[in-house]
């Protein structure tokens, strides 16, 4: 599933794809692995919660 974030190295939101949960599954604030498929960076990342996605 691709998600819109942040990266650091492109500097603005970009495709991230999820590449390992981790212990993302047992936690609901885990942190997971995504990657840019931009500029293929890979960073741990927490998940979006659905009150995160609402823009104002």
């Amino acid at each position: 599933m691709k998600e819109l974030r942040f990266c650091r190295n492109c500097g603005y939101k970009t495709e991230h794809e999820m590449v390992d949960r981790g212990k993302a599954l047992q936690n609901p604030r885990g942190r997971a692995l995504y990657k840019c498929l931009v500029c293929g960076e890979i960073t741990s990342k927490r998940q979006l919660r659905p009150s995160s996605e609402i823009s104002y």
